[in-house]
């Protein structure tokens, strides 16, 4: 992948070493798992309002974690290349 140009994602805008982070979803699944342990161990809600409370209450705690805790991903900000739907697209292997 290193010779291929850019990918037509965001990802292709970052450096390349911080690209196998970015490409994973193990942030996104790991905040899925604890709500649902989070949601089964509360058991049935009146209402899905009340469910609504406890996942926002859950993403506040993660966010807390994440902004105080150690930084998984320390990158500057990748540069405005403008809009990523005018890059030409390529197969990978092609």
């Amino acid at each position: 992948m290193s010779d291929s140009p850019q990918t037509c994602s965001t990802t292709g805008r970052f450096p390349e070493e911080h690209w196998r982070r970015i490409w994973t979803t193990n942030m996104l699944e790991r905040v899925n798992r604890e709500i649902k342990r989070r949601v089964r161990s509360a058991g049935a809600f009146p209402s899905k309002n009340s469910a609504m409370r406890l996942i926002g209450s859950i993403l506040i705690d993660i966010n807390g974690e994440w902004v105080c805790g150690r930084r998984y991903l320390i990158m500057p900000p990748p540069a405005d290349e403008g809009d990523l739907s005018d890059r030409e697209c390529s197969l990978v292997g092609e």
